[in-house]
């Protein structure tokens, strides 16, 4: 499967721009992981709106944890879905975090997308 990864014109490279790195401890046994986060912003109120909507109408919870074949299913915008992944494949992160919130600061809904090995290549 071919990605369209963005690169940069003649360059040997993929360029990416996650919003943080975070290292992880899945449990307080476990060695630290290396994980993205991306941070996206529901501003208007008619964007807040939609994103609890399809939250409500998924009936999910607003804070879950899901496999990678999950992603469409549960993330409200096809670019982000391409987006997380992205970020996945490129900086090889076991998992990404995709947050959401409104203009006030207010969490919407996270989701912890963890990725296989097989969907990164």
């Amino acid at each position: 499967m071919y990605s369209g990864l963005a690169a940069k014109k003649n360059k040997p490279f993929a360029k990416d721009s996650i919003d943080f790195h975070l290292h992880v401890k899945k449990t307080s046994n476990s060695p630290l992981e290396a994980w993205g986060f991306e941070a996206k912003g529901r501003v208007t109120v008619s964007s807040a709106f939609q994103e609890e909507d399809f939250i409500l109408n998924m009936v999910r919870d607003q804070h879950i944890l899901i496999k990678d074949h999950e992603v469409s299913a549960n993330l409200a915008s096809a670019s982000e879905h391409f987006q997380v992944l992205h970020h996945a494949y490129i900086y090889d992160y076991g998992a990404v975090v995709h947050a959401v919130g409104d203009a006030q600061g207010e969490i919407i809904q996270s989701t912890i997308i963890e990725f296989t090995e097989q969907t990164k290549q």
